[in-house]
């Protein structure tokens, strides 16, 4: 089972939204990583700020990427976590040049 769950929130929140979740799991022994998007912690009442549009779900993913260590022993892990990260972000939607 994991021991980390990394909360993503929807439009117009913020990683707080998950503030009664993260309690609830962090209670069970789960970290709880509940970052904030850029360009998404604003009043729901605010138009979007323009640069949402041209930000893809690659610079999302960049802007939260997680930092993977292997001791000896454990690269063979830390690498195919890795790889497994290169290859779903591979898959998704890319921006397109200007």
């Amino acid at each position: 089972m994991p021991e980390n769950i990394v909360m993503i929130h929807g439009m117009f929140q913020a990683g707080k939204c998950w503030a009664n979740y993260r309690r609830f799991f962090e209670d069970k022994g789960y970290a709880c990583l509940p970052p904030t998007l850029r360009h998404h912690d604003i009043d729901p009442t605010d138009s979007p700020p323009p640069e949402l549009g041209t930000t893809s779900l690659l610079d999302f993913a960049a802007d939260h990427a997680p930092c993977i260590l292997g001791e000896p022993g454990g690269e063979q892990v830390a690498g195919a976590v890795a790889d497994w990260l290169e290859q779903t972000l591979a898959c998704a939607p890319q921006k397109e040049q200007e």
